[in-house]
């Protein structure tokens, strides 16, 4: 998952607007929480790093969204 993430937020900009990438970053980063919090136990090791992924989840997500919206834009100069 800590891969497709990115990824998948790449592909969704690079089709849409960069705020509804952002946007679904977010969700998605908010997903990953909320399923970790509803499915493991209080003392798991999930949770304790918790913290850590959510972090990288919200920077890559970010990092992506700028990405797609610079690939999409340099293949409307191209077309153009």
């Amino acid at each position: 998952m800590w891969l497709v993430f990115p990824l998948a937020i790449l592909a969704f900009v690079y089709r849409t607007k960069p705020t509804a990438g952002i946007v679904y970053s977010i969700l998605i980063t908010g997903w990953y929480p909320a399923h970790i919090l509803t499915f493991f136990d209080a003392y798991d090791r999930a949770l304790t790093e918790l913290p850590i992924r959510a972090t990288f989840f919200v920077l890559m997500g970010g990092l992506a969204a700028v990405m797609g919206s610079t690939a999409r834009h340099r293949l409307a100069r191209r077309r153009s």
